[in-house]
């Protein structure tokens, strides 16, 4: 995976507003300082497009590593304490609790869903890619992509995510959240 990957979508994509990438720097310090290896395609979409939501009408909302100042749903690790406070009775209904316990949220949708890494699920050790699931406001977990370009290219801005209304059209839209 290449940051020219990136790139190249990216011009494929309508931007509405200033893009905000994160830096090599914080994408280092935040492993540093969590111990989690972001996966490499991961890791170039943040200096790419860095924080924002894609496509509408789904509205797919990424959270990369930055500035403590970030808001908490743009800010990786913030995001992170976000969707554990919010489902604090995960022991009572998550079907998998040592998965949700080991698990790296990056994003969210409009229908309340939340993305995650199971670091457990390795799909290219040399690149440190995860497969990415989906956890549906019900609890239900699915498996979603073997790598976060998968997860972009096929399920953001292609099929979606299974159950999902996929009638409309979407818009290849990317709206960057830099606060």
């Amino acid at each position: 995976m290449a940051i020219s990957k990136w790139q190249s979508l990216l011009e494929t994509i309508e931007v509405t507003g200033e893009l905000c990438p994160t830096s090599v720097a914080d994408l280092d310090k935040f492993e540093q300082n969590t111990g989690f290896k972001l996966p490499a395609s991961y890791r170039d979409y943040s200096v790419v497009f860095g924080p924002g939501v894609l496509v509408r009408p789904f509205r797919y909302r990424i959270a990369v590593p930055g500035k403590p100042d970030r808001a908490e749903l743009n800010e990786l690790k913030k995001f992170n304490q976000y969707v554990r406070e919010s489902n604090y009775e995960y022991k009572e209904y998550c079907p998998d609790p040592d998965q949700f316990q080991r698990a790296w949220f990056f994003g969210t949708d409009l229908a309340t869903s939340w993305y995650f890494w199971d670091p457990q699920a390795v799909t290219d050790p040399k690149a440190n890619e995860c497969k990415i699931f989906v956890m549906h406001r019900e609890w239900n977990i699915e498996l979603l992509a073997a790598s976060f370009w998968e997860f972009v290219s096929d399920v953001c801005l292609g099929k979606g995510v299974p159950g999902y209304n996929h009638d409309e059209s979407i818009e290849r839209v990317f709206q960057p959240e830099c606060d």
